[in-house]
């Protein structure tokens, strides 16, 4: 089996790749190359050999060739594995490795080599991703993660451990297809509004049809089964757009192994997560809706490829033979994304709490005390700030309030304080009709499916315009859930100063962003003292939850139990283990760059009606609208809306 080095073309020493720089170097006469430089110089070799050779004429003995001698010893569908050793042509060692070993380095004298027929034929990759991170960046990070860890035993930081971190390829498969995508469904919009006394209820109803093409690329799964695959998977994803055809020169200084698996190990759990993906997709592009009924949604794969790459990996393994387990740490060599597992120092552990540390124990315990009273008292604000929130636009501007780039700009801001809030947030523009600015925001917001959690937890902005070609119109903030305690009348109203000049100067760009700050500031600073909730309707009022002492004692409680688990805690955290979220996201990353682009996108009107009813009188002994329910400090005023949920608000003419 032929071994190659790649040799410096000025004074023949060996060439390193160099991941800071991507070029070749001479460590020898300081020499540097890029990958088309030294392709066009074994170019020009080869060129002169062969010419050489022609003029010789003379015939190749039997049997010679670089493929002599590569035939792999094959036992039904099984490779033997065999330990197998090589010759270092530069000083003369010997070099062990397995079969599934495709580069390396010579532990004596370090001259890079690679191992040539290990990576011809089917088992040659079709792309790199070369290293951007050098090694002595990667021991950097290394030493600046394990340093922030305080119970890791002291030998784990010793030179040796560090200098033995290791730059490796590992193999991995790459899925690639088209998706056509073919969707039909029936979508209703509903409309309540009160006149004359009567509430009239108008149902819309749509044939939605979605029909287009979304391209998925580079699918990726590891392709070794020695490898520890959680860890390896761990350190994804990589920018798999700037991968390069593979040449051997990539390899060399580094260590890469050959896969010793073929696609056929997961290609239907592939093709069955991209099919789930795109019906996902389709679904969700069906729009606005009250409500959806799906009749048909069909993703067909077509146009497959598989592809095989090596990605680039630093990695550091600690043998504890005390406990006879091995400890990995990766470091991804494009990103820098660390994964990995450090050992627990049992005597440091131990010493925890004979130590300064115990001050810092009794420090976090009252902290936590603290902080469980506030989440018990808090926790009936809170508890519904969860779940999904559908679709992603937040701007309707129906009155053609905003031009595109203040659309674009406003979206990027909501999205941004909908993750600084964990709640809904909403701008809507539009010209009014027979409604109040209050009925409308309310329905809009209901019927448009906007919310977080049980609550519908958020806040919508409105501008309610007289009518085209008009300048004035009303100002209205309608808040749901979690953001009705928050957004208290006072608040609203300050709001309202904050953004009404804009308003008058027609800024409703400026005036939205003012709102969006403020909506934060407020969700940042908590709930009001003295909070709570007065119904205009009935005159009910309900004031924010306070500490009970069964409360206290059960805070004690949890308190000295999570006290007690801090040691098991740090085992937790130093062991990195992945979250089964996290591990999705990683494997799932190229959704990001997934979108159908449609070519049927027909929403067509095909029923309509209209169905009244008596509005019935308030028979309760509530004081009535306009009562004012005790004092205004903290207060947050709600109503009832035509869905029959609970809503906060208020607003101000321009």
């Amino acid at each position: 089996m032929g071994v190659i080095t790649y040799k410096c073309p000025n004074c023949g020493g060996g060439l390193t790749f160099n991941a800071e720089k991507q070029k070749y170097k001479c460590e020898y006469c300081l020499s540097e190359f890029s990958q088309e430089e030294l392709d066009e110089i074994e170019k020009r070799e080869l060129e002169k050999a062969r010419k050489q050779a022609e003029v010789q004429r003379d015939p190749e003995p039997e049997g010679a060739g670089s493929e002599a001698g590569t035939e792999e010893h094959v036992s039904g569908s099984k490779k033997t594995v065999t330990p197998i050793m090589y010759t270092c042509p530069s000083c003369g060692a010997q070099i062990v490795t397995d079969e599934t070993t495709a580069a390396s380095f010579c532990y004596y004298c370090h001259n890079p080599i690679v191992l040539e027929e290990k990576l011809r034929g089917e088992f040659k990759p079709d792309y790199v991703v070369p290293f951007q991170i050098d090694k002595k960046k990667a021991q950097e990070i290394f030493t600046q993660w394990v340093g922030r860890k305080k119970f890791v035993p002291d030998y784990f930081f010793s030179a040796s451990q560090i200098e033995s971190m290791t730059g490796v390829y590992f193999p991995y498969w790459l899925y690639s297809c088209q998706v056509k995508g073919d969707l039909q469904a029936e979508g209703k919009t509903v409309r309540v509004w009160d006149m004359a006394g009567m509430r009239y209820t108008e149902t819309k109803v749509y044939d939605i049809r979605r029909q287009g093409d979304m391209n998925v690329d580079s699918v990726a799964r590891n392709a070794l089964k020695k490898a520890n695959r959680k860890l390896i998977d761990g350190v994804l994803p990589y920018r798999l757009n700037e991968k390069k055809d593979f040449s051997m020169g990539y390899l060399s200084g580094f260590m890469a192994e050959n896969r010793d698996m073929e696609k056929d190990s997961f290609v239907n759990e592939v093709k069955e997560e991209v099919r789930q993906f795109a019906l996902s997709s389709l679904s969700s592009q069906t729009g606005n809706y009250s409500s959806v009924q799906i009749r048909k949604n069909q993703a067909d794969i077509t146009g497959e490829t598989w592809a095989t790459a090596l990605l680039p990996v630093w990695t550091v393994t600690y043998n504890d033979k005390a406990r006879g387990k091995i400890y990995y740490f990766a470091l991804n060599g494009q990103t820098g994304k660390i994964w990995g597992e450090l050992p627990v120092d049992q005597k440091k552990l131990a010493v925890l709490f004979l130590s300064d540390e115990m001050k810092k124990i009794k420090g976090i315990m009252t902290g936590l005390l603290i902080c469980v009273f506030l989440i018990m008292g808090s926790m009936a604000v809170w508890a519904d700030q969860t779940g999904a929130v559908s679709g992603q636009t937040r701007v309707f501007d129906q009155a053609g309030l905003f031009s595109e780039t203040e659309k674009i700009q406003l979206e990027e801001e909501i999205a941004q304080c909908r993750k600084n809030t964990k709640m809904d947030v909403v701008v809507v523009s539009a010209y009014a009709d027979d409604r109040t600015a209050e009925e409308y925001a309310d329905d809009y917001y209901d019927y448009g499916g906007f919310g977080v959690g049980k609550k519908a937890s958020g806040v919508l902005l409105l501008y309610y315009m007289d009518g085209p070609g008009q300048s004035g119109g009303e100002c209205y903030i309608s808040t749901s859930g979690t953001m009705i305690t928050l957004l208290t009348d006072e608040r609203i109203e300050t709001i309202l100063d904050d953004v009404y000049g804009n308003l008058g100067n027609r800024d409703f760009a400026a005036a939205s962003q003012i709102f969006l700050e403020d909506v934060s500031d407020y969700v940042k600073q908590g709930v009001e003292s003295g909070q709570y909730t007065y119904d205009r309707d009935t005159g009910e009022i309900v004031r924010y939850r306070s500490i009970r002492w069964y409360e206290a004692v059960a805070a004690v409680v949890i308190a000295g139990i999570l006290a007690g688990s801090v040691c098991m805690d740090i085992k937790k955290r130093y062991a990195m283990k992945q979250s089964s979220r996290e591990a999705a996201n990683s494997l799932q990353a190229y959704r990001a760059d997934c979108a159908f682009h449609f070519s049927v996108t027909g929403d067509k009107l095909v029923n309509q009606f209209v169905r009244s009813i008596p509005i019935p009188r308030n028979t309760s002994g509530g004081s009535g609208r306009g009562h004012s329910g005790g004092s205004s400090s903290g207060r947050s005023t709600v109503h009832t809306s035509s869905s029959g949920r609970s809503h906060g608000g208020g607003g101000r003419r321009f």
